[in-house]
């Protein structure tokens, strides 16, 4: 995570894509509010001159051990992660689909 995110493996952009940031103090905490973030806020992403708006649709804590459990979705999905802030044991998932335009 030297680059403050992380695509993790798994992800085939632009059916599910797997997002890791810190969190926490420091410049690398780029995921330092995700746990802010609320069911149907919107999520923009831009990668490879490619814009596409996800929605979140779910937020769960998750014990940190190298796997994250979502539910399939037939949309193209957005999952974020980062360290739960309250114990670094769990880690916090949001899980988004892209909205139709």
């Amino acid at each position: 995570m030297d680059n403050n995110i992380t695509i993790l493996p798994g992800s085939n952009y632009p059916n599910i894509i797997f997002i890791a940031a810190h969190s926490g103090t420091g410049e690398k905490a780029y995921f330092n509010n995700l746990d802010y973030l609320d069911i149907n806020d919107e999520i923009i992403i831009e990668y490879l001159n490619d814009k596409r708006i996800y929605q979140v649709q779910e937020k769960s804590i998750q014990i940190k051990n190298g796997y994250i459990n979502i539910t399939k979705s037939k949309y193209n999905t957005l999952i974020l992660t980062t360290c739960y802030p309250y114990n670094d044991k769990y880690q916090l998932i949001v899980s988004c689909i892209e909205k139709e335009s």
